[in-house]
This record gives structure tokens, C-alpha cells and sequence, in this order.
């Protein structure tokens, strides 16, 4: 994959990207040789620091050498999960179907409604604090929201997408295996049928 920093911009020059290429290669073991100059090694290659990019890196960091491409992101509102013994999968599913107007996907959406609890356990054991209510804070404060039939919103305030953003960067920057390459954006995706499946770099 090829890479180009942002450059900023002089007065009077249109937005664009520099010259500034760099080259990434992962998936290593090729046995061919490479001209070191060329590329950046890396065993995964994530394109972009969103909440997916991050949560990714961070579950393959302790099997190698990741590198991020990073661009600023902000993700809002709150998330959808079947939290609650007086809610069903059933339920979210359904409500999901009904808002999507038909352009939904049922198995997907069953997918991604079944998977939801344990992304919530794993956010919560990263170390996310969502609103909580009780006197010890013992019971997650669930919100119904626009098409919702049941309470099923997490919320962190009014910036959960910040706040789970937030700290998955700071604990991906501290992670000795994960590298970020600040301000990148992919270019393009280069195959080399000469390399092994799945490699990627110049040809």
C-alpha cells in the first residue's frame, strides 16, 4: 500500500496531498528479496484511527507489528445494545429492520444485534465508563432513543463516541507493538501476485 502525509497547504494553493510517499508492506516471510529503502514492514495494517481501526489494533497487537494510518475522526451519539432481561435480540432486530425501510440486511443485522453485549463487556473491561444509576453505580442508565422499543442506549454523557474514542487512542499509543503514522491517507492498494497471498507493496 502507498501512503502520502497531508501537506499543509501554502496561501493561493488548492488542498492535495504532498509527494511524500511512503510504502507499506505486511504480511512478511515472502523470502523475496526487498530493496529496504522501499517500504515499512508491518505484520497489520490499519487504515484509519476510527473506534473500529483502534479496537482491532489493539486485540492483534500482542501477535505483532501494527501500523495505523491516522487521520482525525470523531465518532457521536450513543450505542445500541440489548442490555436489559426485559429486551430481546428479537426486539432490536425488528426495530432495526423497520427503521432501515427495507434496505437492511436481516442476517446482518442479526449479526451485529447478537454480537452487540460482548463489544459492551469488552468496552467496559477496557475501561469505559458509561452513565450508570443506583447508589453505587451498580445498573447501566439505559435510554430509549428514535426507533427503540426498549431502553438499549449506552450513553458516556453527551460524547460517547469521544470518550470511547479517547481512551482506546491513548491505550493503542502506549502499546509497544503499535505505531501510528500521523496525518497519512492510502493512496493506493498495490497487489504483487509475485508475493505471497494477501502481501502487498510495490511492483
Amino acid at each position: 500500500l502507498s501512503a502520502s502525509r497531508a501537506s499543509r497547504d501554502e496561501p493561493g494553493e488548492k488542498s492535495g496531498l504532498d509527494r511524500d510517499v511512503e510504502i507499506f508492506l505486511f504480511h512478511r516471510s515472502t523470502g523475496k528479496s526487498i530493496n529496504p529503502g522501499m517500504c515499512e514492514e508491518c505484520d497489520f495494517l490499519v487504515i484509519g484511527s476510527g473506534l473500529a481501526g483502534l479496537a482491532y489494533a489493539l486485540k492483534v497487537a500482542d501477535h505483532g507489528r501494527v501500523v495505523i494510518l491516522s487521520n482525525p475522526s470523531m465518532a457521536q451519539g450513543g450505542i445500541a445494545a440489548v442490555m436489559s432481561p426485559e429486551d430481546s435480540f428479537e426486539s432490536h432486530v425488528r426495530d432495526t429492520i423497520v427503521a432501515g425501510a427495507g434496505l437492511c440486511h436481516e442476517d446482518v443485522v442479526r449479526t451485529v444485534v447478537e454480537s452487540a453485549p460482548a463489544r459492551i463487556e469488552e468496552l467496559l473491561a477496557w475501561g469505559i465508563r458509561f452513565d450508570a444509576r443506583g447508589p453505587n453505580g451498580e445498573s447501566l442508565d439505559l435510554t430509549r432513543e428514535g426507533g427503540h422499543s426498549h431502553r438499549r442506549i449506552l450513553h458516556v454523557q453527551d460524547h460517547t463516541g469521544q470518550e470511547i474514542h479517547q481512551l482506546l487512542l491513548e491505550k493503542a499509543k502506549r502499546h509497544p507493538n503499535i505505531e501510528f503514522k500521523e496525518n497519512h491517507f492510502a493512496v493506493d492498494l498495490i497487489l504483487d501476485r509475485d508475493f505471497a497471498p494477501f502481501q502487498v507493496g510495490r511492483p
